[in-house]
């Protein structure tokens, strides 16, 4: 579904719980700020031992995006945040802390792989793949994410969740990027649902 993948664009997000419909709903419909990446509104905070997929992706020390691990060596992220990257000089990922400043190990980046038919303007195929040298596993409160069957249903009103250090409001540039981990849930919707409220806006398969 559009929404499952427009999930991972805003997070490289990272799972599914079983719950009742979150009430941050408006997050993914925010009409007048369609494009704002980087957040996380509402929810709470949470532990890296409960989310140790969960990293930094890191340009010169400063948090660009969270990523998730998906094996010893390489982690997923968006590729709206790699594309400006031009290099991977001081580009690195920082897990096994909820605190996004210290307490965590870092991991130089030594190969950065956007999807081919990544689309800036329509941020389809809005996936990269973050590789690097030291294995991220076995380290303390770093695991791979469990990933779903490629086949999967997704199903309108399953609940998922977005966890990251983002911004905690909308419409505010100025807002901090949040010091701890934070998670919030999101309900899945489906395609038709989708459409209706971005309705000026170009949704693709992906």
């Amino acid at each position: 579904m559009r929404v499952a993948l427009l999930s991972l664009a805003l997070l490289c997000l990272v799972g599914l719980s079983v719950g009742q419909p979150s009430t941050f709903f408006d997050f993914f419909f925010d009409i007048e700020n369609k494009r704002q990446f980087g957040r996380i509104v509402g929810g709470a905070a949470v532990t890296i031992a409960k989310y140790p997929y969960i990293v930094s992706l890191r340009r010169n020390s400063n948090h660009i995006c969270a990523a998730s691990v998906i094996s010893t060596n390489c982690a997923v992220t968006c590729a709206h945040c790699t594309y400006a990257l031009t290099s991977v000089a001081g580009v690195t990922i920082y897990g096994g802390s909820t605190s996004r400043t210290t307490g965590g190990k870092i991991f130089k980046v030594s190969a950065i792989i956007n999807h081919p038919n990544y689309d800036p303007d329509t941020f389809d195929a809005d996936v990269a793949v973050l590789r690097v040298d030291t294995p991220l596993i076995p380290n303390t409160n770093i695991a791979p994410v469990q990933l779903v069957a490629a086949n999967y249903a997704y199903t309108a009103g399953t609940i998922g969740y977005v966890a990251g250090w983002g911004r905690t409001t909308l419409g505010s540039a100025a807002s901090s990027l949040s010091s701890s981990l934070r998670a919030v849930n999101i309900p899945f919707v489906s395609d038709a649902t989708c459409a209706s409220m971005w309705s000026n806006t170009e949704l693709t398969a992906t």
